[in-house]
């Protein structure tokens, strides 16, 4: 039984030294320090994993930009993907006055249904959601059309209370800030 009970303390023992010596698995104790002395380690990254410029071992910064300023999805704070191409949904700037849709989602009125029945040929979409959806994603907003469609687009809002105007694929998007589509136009007036 004093076997037993020796090889158990010595198990114990071996356990503290190895699991509570004061470092993690990367290398690093409480402070921050690692086992080579310094704040990084033999890599050049911290005990959070950044390098001294700001990026983690996959080349991004803490909010997930990398060096040439895109994010994970290819898309810059601005909402620009590499080739220059817009996406609503990756602009953190937000100039045109959309809420978010983590919040407010996407909501199709049914005065909005019986217009894309109306004015948009069914040839020209497999689903409307995915349309208005795409529409909201990549339609154009005032903010990025020149400044006498711009004008023209500002008039189009007037018309509706508290309302956004996105043209996508030839058409007019309708919008309130809170991501309901309103109505849907043929765009014959204004030039992108």
């Amino acid at each position: 039984m004093n076997y037993f009970f020796i090889a158990f303390l010595a198990l114990i023992l071996l356990i503290s030294l190895f699991k509570f010596n004061g470092y993690n698995s990367d290398g690093f104790n409480r402070k921050g320090i690692h086992l080579n002395g310094t704040r990084y380690d033999d890599d050049g990254y911290d005990c959070k994993g950044y390098n001294k410029n700001g990026y983690n071992r996959q080349g991004y910064n803490k909010e997930g930009y990398n060096y040439k300023g895109y994010n994970y999805y290819g898309y810059t704070i601005e909402g620009k993907n590499i080739n220059g191409q817009y996406n609503r949904l990756f602009d953190k700037v937000n100039k045109d006055g959309f809420c978010p849709l983590s919040d407010f989602p996407i909501i199709i009125t049914t005065h909005a249904k019986q217009r894309i029945i109306e004015r948009i040929p069914p040839n020209y979409y497999d689903d409307m959601n995915t349309m208005v959806y795409d529409a909201y994603c990549y339609g154009k907003s005032k903010y990025q059309v020149k400044k006498s469609s711009a004008q023209q687009m500002e008039t189009y809002e007037s018309r509706y209370d508290s309302s956004r105007l996105l043209i996508y694929r030839g058409y007019i998007y309708v919008f309130s800030t809170d991501n309901k589509l309103i109505t849907v136009y043929k765009n014959n007036n204004i030039i992108l």
